[in-house]
C-alpha cells in the first residue's frame, strides 16, 4: 500500500503483479535461487473492510518496480536503480585502475602520518592538563574538511573522497 501511494500505481495493480512474479518464481521451482520475500498478509481499511497486501523486502521492492510500466514514478526510480548501478560499476574499475590504487595507497601513508602527528598532538596536550584533548582528532579531521570544501555537499564524505 505504501508503495502504492509512493508510486502512485493503483493498488490492484501491485497486487496483480506481484501475484505474476510469485507464479514465475513458483513456476521456476528450483532452478531459481532468491533472497526476494513476498510475504502475504491481510489489512483492515478504515471501513472495516479485509484486504490482502504483501510486505517486501528490500530485493523484493527492486524486482517489482522494476515490473512496473507506464507508471511515471515507478520509471523514475528504475532509473535511479539504473543510474547507481552504472556509477557502481564505474566506482568498481576505477578500484582496478593502478594510478587508483597507487594514489589510494600514498593517500593511505598520509592519513596514517597525519594522525600519528594529531596523535602525538593530542598525548602533549593531556600532558599540559587538557581535558578537551579526545576532541581535538575529530575537531582536526573537521577543520581539515571544511579546509578542502569537503563539508559543503549533501553526500556523505567517504562517498566524496571514494570519488576523488
Amino acid at each position: 500500500m505504501k508503495i502504492a501511494e509512493k508510486l502512485e500505481v493503483k493498488h490492484a495493480d501491485l497486487l496483480r503483479t506481484i501475484k505474476k512474479i510469485i507464479k514465475r518464481k513458483q513456476v521456476a521451482g528450483e532452478r531459481i535461487v532468491s533472497s526476494q520475500k513476498f510475504i502475504e498478509a491481510d489489512f483492515t481499511n478504515k471501513q472495516g473492510r479485509t484486504y490482502k497486501k504483501y510486505n517486501l523486502n528490500e530485493p523484493a521492492f527492486i524486482k517489482l518496480v522494476m515490473q512496473l510500466k507506464g507508471y511515471e514514478k515507478a520509471e523514475i526510480v528504475q532509473d535511479m536503480f539504473v543510474e547507481a548501478f552504472m556509477n557502481m560499476k564505474k566506482v568498481l574499475q576505477q578500484h582496478t585502475n593502478t594510478s587508483w590504487i597507487e594514489a589510494r595507497d600514498a593517500g593511505k601513508v598520509h592519513r596514517l602520518e597525519e594522525t600519528d602527528k594529531i596523535k602525538e598532538f593530542v598525548e602533549y596536550a593531556k600532558a599540559q592538563g587538557s581535558t578537551q584533548a579526545n576532541y581535538y582528532y575529530a575537531n582536526i579531521t573537521k577543520m581539515t574538511y571544511r579546509a578542502l570544501e569537503l563539508l559543503n555537499h549533501d553526500r556523505p564524505i567517504r562517498e566524496i573522497l571514494s570519488r576523488i
